[in-house]
Order: structure tokens, then C-alpha cells, then sequence
């Protein structure tokens, strides 16, 4: 970290040292494009209140939202951005009105990377103490980074849309993704059978590992068959969709009559599929995890926050694992984007700071 010119976090690349605020490290998102536009930087820190902690990051983890906002665009503000949700480190400065926490306390978060606030792709980050929850003591700094925002969505599409409940019959589309893998663990954990569908090899034995009971090739069998032989009846309680696409569109077939779809994926609905949808009689739910970052809903980020707690309990216990694939540098971020992208990644990625 260097002294520099003051200014909101990010807000400028600093070419050299100078006069006023700090700078830290950082990836900065230069334009809309590939993975060649994430460059490393020297950016201003952002300005600390009263409220906020400071924490040195150990380790940030990589999304595939992340890769569609480089892409795309970011959903508020212009480049140059820090991309990046997931964050895990050390306290290293509290505000004057911070009670939850002291320098040296070990927490993991999710906050920022849309755009419009600073994502973790850096050394530091300063963000309000009731954002911030304490790490799973189980878990090291490289794994809890990998595990905040896949653990939310998972948590609220299960627990908040599906109402989840003990001896259900889940299926988990996409069982060994992200999102997917946590899916099947918390399904697992709440007491329910859960089966995945996933590509052979790797994939299929890391969603058997994490307890899908049965693991079904999405590619070469009859994925509905092989659903209603394992449930029993007419399709599973609780479908969850981690694909979408094509992948949500057939998703219908698969639930039984008023069972529960939910999807974290946004995909057109084709007239089929709302056929499917009355003849059964389902409940179709979505949740898009980052919403109360990007509107401001402060309550409900608490609310998340609320859900990383419960969650460390359940690491702690050994009863959650996050699995990690591949791990870059910081400076590698560019590197992590097309190993994402490639489809080279089996759980998650993340960048080590």
C-alpha cells in the first residue's frame, strides 16, 4: 500500500505515489470486453466511516456474474470498476461507532462489484460492520472467500422461496456449479433427499460426495425417467434451477403437482413450460441474490448477513464444505476470467491477495 491522492475507492487510478490519502492494490475493470481489460492498478482508498471496517483481504473469491459484468457492462456507473462480491480477511481498522468487531477479527462478506461500490479484486476493503460477518473458523481464508454469495443464493432459493423441509425430494440442476454444490449440501443439511443432475466424471463425484443420493447424466439419460423412479411419484417436491435456459424450460415437467420451482437464473418462459406450469399447478419463484446491494435494501443486506452466520455455524460443524477449483494470484484475475469462462473450473475460483 502506498500514500497517495485522497478520493472515493476507485474512483481513479493512481500512476505513482503522491501526496494525500492512501492507495492500495487493486484489479481495476478498465472498459467492457474480455478478460484482457482487467488490469492491475493502484486505486485511492474509499473514505471511512463511522460505522465501517476496514479489512485487509486474504483472498476474493471469482462468480460468473463477475465475468458477465466485465463483458457487458456493470449494472451502475462506467469503467473503470472493481469487480469482485466475495471477500474474506482480516480486520485491520474499525470505525469510532464499530461494536461487533476489533482489528485482528477474521470475517468474510459479501459487498460491492456491481459498479456502483468497490468489489474485492484489491488488498483492502472498508465496508459498514453490519455487512460483515465472522469466518467460519474451519474454513481457511481461500475457501471462505470462495463461499459467501453462492451460499446466499443457494440459502434463500431453498429456505427463502422453496420452503424447504425435512424429506422432501430435491433436485438440484447443475449440482456441481457454484451455486449448484451448496444447493445440494444445504438441501442435505435441512434433512431432504436430494439427487443432482451433472456431467460424468468429476463433476458427478463431487455432487455424490456432497450427498446427492442419485447423480443423473443430464446428456445421456432421460432426466424425468430417472426423477420420478428415485421420487417415487410424479417428480420431485423442490426443483432447483442453477442453469436456466433450456435447462429451466424443462425444469417444469420435473415437479410434482404443487411442488416448487425456484431458479436463480434469469430465462424466458416459453408456452410450454407455462402449460407444464398450470397443469401441475406449481409455485415458480426466482431470487437474484445481489438485488439489495444494487437497490439499496439495507434491512435485507442484514438479512444476508443474518444467513452468513447461520451458515459458519454449519461449516463449523462440518456439515457445509465449499469446494474449491482453481486458485490465481490477484494479478491473475484476468487469467481466472478465462478459466471461468473456459468451463475449466469444477466449484469455484478465487483469487489469492
Amino acid at each position: 500500500m502506498t500514500r497517495a491522492g485522497g478520493g472515493r475507492y476507485g474512483e481513479r487510478v493512481v500512476q505513482g505515489p503522491a501526496e494525500g490519502g492512501w492507495t492500495l492494490r487493486a484489479i481495476l475493470m478498465a472498459a467492457v470486453g474480455g478478460p484482457e481489460v482487467l488490469r492491475p492498478a493502484e486505486v485511492a482508498e474509499l473514505e471511512f466511516g463511522r460505522r465501517d471496517v476496514r479489512v485487509e483481504l486474504r483472498a476474493a473469491g471469482v462468480n460468473p456474474v463477475d465475468a458477465k459484468l466485465r463483458a457487458n457492462g456493470t449494472i451502475a456507473g462506467e469503467p473503470p470498476a472493481i469487480l469482485g462480491w466475495d471477500g474474506a480477511g482480516v480486520v485491520s481498522d474499525v470505525g469510532a461507532e464499530v461494536t461487533r468487531f476489533q482489528p485482528g477479527d477474521e470475517v468474510w462478506f459479501c459487498d460491492g462489484g456491481f459498479g456502483g461500490t468497490a468489489g474485492t479484486y484489491a488488498e483492502a476493503k472498508t465496508l459498514d460492520e453490519r455487512l460483515v460477518a465472522r469466518k467460519p473458523s474451519r474454513l481457511e481464508f481461500v475457501e471462505a472467500a470462495a463461499a459467501p454469495l453462492v451460499t446466499i443464493t443457494a440459502w434463500e432459493c431453498l429456505h427463502g422461496r422453496a420452503r424447504l423441509d425435512q424429506d422432501q425430494f430435491v433436485l438440484v440442476q447443475g449440482g456441481a456449479g457454484g451455486v449448484g454444490h451448496m444447493s445440494v449440501q444445504i438441501a442435505r443439511a435441512a434433512g431432504a433427499r436430494v439427487a443432482a443432475t451433472v456431467s460424468p466424471g468429476p463433476k458427478a463425484e463431487l455432487a455424490a460426495k456432497l450427498g446427492a443420493e442419485r447423480t443423473i447424466d443430464y446428456r445421456t439419460q432421460d432426466v424425468g425417467a430417472e426423477v420420478r423412479d428415485w421420487s417415487g411419484g410424479d417428480g420431485a417436491d423442490v426443483v432447483h434451477d442453477t442453469v436456466g435456459g433450456r435447462t429451466f424450460a424443462d425444469s417444469f415437467a420435473l415437479v410434482r403437482p404443487y411442488g416448487d420451482l425456484v431458479s436463480n437464473v434469469e430465462s424466458p418462459w416459453p408456452e410450454a413450460a407455462i402449460e407444464e406450469m398450470r397443469r401441475r399447478n406449481l409455485r415458480v419463484s426466482f431470487t437474484w441474490m445481489p438485488a439489495p446491494s444494487v437497490f439499496g435494501w439495507f434491512a435485507e443486506r442484514q438479512r444476508q448477513t443474518a444467513i452468513l452466520e447461520e451458515a459458519a455455524r454449519l461449516f463449523d460443524a462440518g456439515t457445509l464444505s465449499v469446494h474449491v477449483g482453481a486458485t490465481f494470484p490477484l494479478e491473475q484475475a484476468a487469467e481466472a476470467h478465462r478459466a471461468l469462462e473456459a468451463g475449466q473450473v469444477v466449484g469455484k475460483a478465487v483469487l489469492v491477495v
